[in-house]
């Protein structure tokens, strides 16, 4: 089962944190409260998603997503080895490269074949979690951050290889006239502060 967590006491330590930096405050505050919201994508499902939207644009990955729901609702994994082979002529007829499609059909197998069993995951460490879902090959570490965080919603996930995320470390440390230790500062609730950075970059980027 998914966690349920407040996001209101989670706002109130963000924002506890975040006094000493007064522009980046008002940017919290004009954020308002954000929360992990939950998926009605089943795994196999959101796991492709996240696999597509690897290095592209969120409009680019939406209109590649709606093109699959146009044919399937969704995956369904738990119904996955009914729609095998639609599924795997599907994923070959994405205008996708061709490693993004091998890496589908990996994740695909590892479900069929057991490998991956998603209701086990809830009760693993992030970083056991990690372990399991990087060891696929072609999944990287901004896929399995995404997947932590989106899927499993966990709440301490820091993408520190995510293009957006730097970028806005950058500019609120140059606007704050200072270094800022985001990681100790906001543990453990990076992953709500990754979803303020990627908010807030829509106004300061």
């Amino acid at each position: 089962m998914k966690p349920k967590i407040c996001f209101n006491t989670i706002h109130d330590f963000i924002l506890s944190k975040t006094k000493p930096y007064k522009f980046f405050y008002r940017e919290i505050k004009k954020n308002g409260i954000v929360e992990i919201e939950d998926t009605k994508l089943d795994f196999f499902s959101f796991f492709s998603k996240t696999i597509i939207s690897q290095q592209i644009s969120f409009a680019v990955a939406e209109k590649i997503w709606s093109k699959i729901q146009n044919r399937f609702d969704n995956f369904y994994t738990e119904g996955i080895s009914n729609k095998n082979e639609e599924i795997i002529k599907l994923i070959r007829e994405l205008r996708i490269s061709n490693s993004k499609k091998d890496t589908i059909l990996r994740v695909h197998n590892s479900i069929l074949q057991k490998e991956l069993n998603h209701e086990n995951f809830y009760s693993l460490s992030d970083n056991i979690l990690r372990k399991k879902l990087i060891k696929i090959k072609g999944v990287g570490l901004w896929t399995v951050d995404m997947m932590l965080i989106f899927y499993f919603k966990r709440l301490n996930v820091f993408p520190e290889n995510d293009l957006i995320i730097n970028k806005v470390k950058a500019k609120l440390e140059h606007i704050e006239n200072c270094k800022i230790n985001f990681v100790s500062l906001y543990k453990p609730f990076l992953s709500i502060l990754s979803i303020h950075f990627w908010k807030l970059s829509k106004r300061i980027l």
